[in-house]
């Protein structure tokens, strides 16, 4: 029997009155906007009367401000809060839906390899997101070079995990010049130098993300302007940097609205600020650009994969080395500047700090 897989997603609108399905909440918004009547939308939507009264109510309460005017003998209408909210959740969900999709996919894919009953042996790898990883997962894939699968974390947890056995390969990143020094200690000494070599998967560019219409070009204009701001999970490499950056502009996060707001990938990040649920953020350029947002950059950088001498040596650190090399992974992950080391380049895990303090 094949499993048929359907994704569905939700937040929750909560507070002291209780919570609300946002998206219970915008189906039964449109349902107001298209009938003009609270009692037609609620059938519509399947909802009973008094589930939809009570819905509007508590969401009402938790926002402190009305969506919906009811009026006696001339219907229901959205409030100019209420149109807001509307486009809000409807903006960020059309900007995530082509994700979702894919995610959808993957995990099916993932569902029907679960389901047959011999498969080759899989060949993990932990990492911090990026798209030259995720172009090199798509190409290994494609040629049938083995079963390869990759799972998102931190750069500092995707170590962890390297370290503990749980991966084949894993891949981070490192800032240049001396903002990259600590981190590229704190990253190496995870590292064995005996048994690890690297590759350079990529060089790319972090910095801030905006709307063209809040276009915020530096570090102390997003303290300043007290603009929404949505960050990295903590023990990522990015919400690292970002930590060194306002450390070196003597600004505490506590003066970063936003700051405890967390998203775990580039593309999340740029999508909520595309979908205008925040002002800011900061992220690669890749991101920037799939989601038309401006970008000020402010760090250049290496991702590195990691892995054993005897695995890099072997079958699939071969094809993994074929890849890199390929006119198309260049062409869109390679070198930011002249001076870069090469895409492919093989490294001894002592070659690392040097590299970063001379760059």
């Amino acid at each position: 029997m094949k499993t048929r897989l359907e994704l569905e997603f939700d937040w929750k609108l909560k507070g002291n009155d209780g919570c609300v399905s946002l998206r219970g909440l915008t189906i039964l918004l449109e349902g107001i906007e298209q009938h003009g009547n609270l009692r037609a939308a609620a059938v519509a939507c399947g909802m009973s009367y008094r589930h939809a009264w009570g819905t509007l109510r508590t969401a009402e309460r938790n926002l402190g401000i009305p969506v919906v005017k009811l009026s006696r003998g001339r219907g229901s209408h959205l409030t100019k809060t209420g149109h807001r909210l509307l486009r809000a959740v409807n903006g960020v969900r059309e900007s995530l839906d082509p994700q979702l999709a894919k995610a959808g996919e993957s995990l099916s894919e993932a569902l029907a390899g679960i389901q047959t009953p011999a498969h080759p042996e899989i060949f993990l790898i932990a990492a911090s997101h990026g798209f030259g990883i995720l172009h090199l997962r798509d190409r290994l894939q494609h040629a049938e070079k083995g079963s390869i699968e990759l799972h998102h974390f931190g750069s500092l947890e995707s170590l962890h995990r390297y370290d503990n056995g749980d991966c084949e390969a894993v891949g981070f990143h490192v800032p240049l010049g001396n903002s990259g020094k600590a981190l590229a200690e704190k990253f190496t000494d995870i590292l064995d130098p005996k048994k690890d070599r690297l590759l350079i998967l990529e060089h790319r560019e972090q910095g801030l993300l905006s709307r063209p219409e809040k276009a915020c070009p530096n570090i102390r204009q997003l303290a300043n302007r007290r603009l929404r701001f949505v960050n990295r999970q903590p023990g990522s490499g990015t919400r690292l940097l970002f930590d060194a950056q306002l450390a070196k502009h003597h600004i505490r996060p506590n003066e970063i609205y936003g700051y405890e707001h967390e998203e775990h990938t580039h593309l999340a990040v740029a999508s909520l600020i595309s979908g205008k649920v925040a002002d800011a953020g900061f992220g690669i350029r890749q991101a920037a650009e799939q989601f038309a947002l401006k970008f000020f950059p402010m760090v250049r950088e290496i991702y590195f994969l990691a892995m054993k001498t005897e695995v890099l040596d072997g079958e699939t650190g071969t094809a993994i080395r074929s890849v890199l090399l390929t006119p198309d992974y260049l062409r869109q992950f390679g070198s930011v500047n002249r001076g870069a080391l090469a895409i492919g380049s093989v490294l001894e895990v002592s070659d690392v700090g040097p590299l970063i303090d001379k760059s």
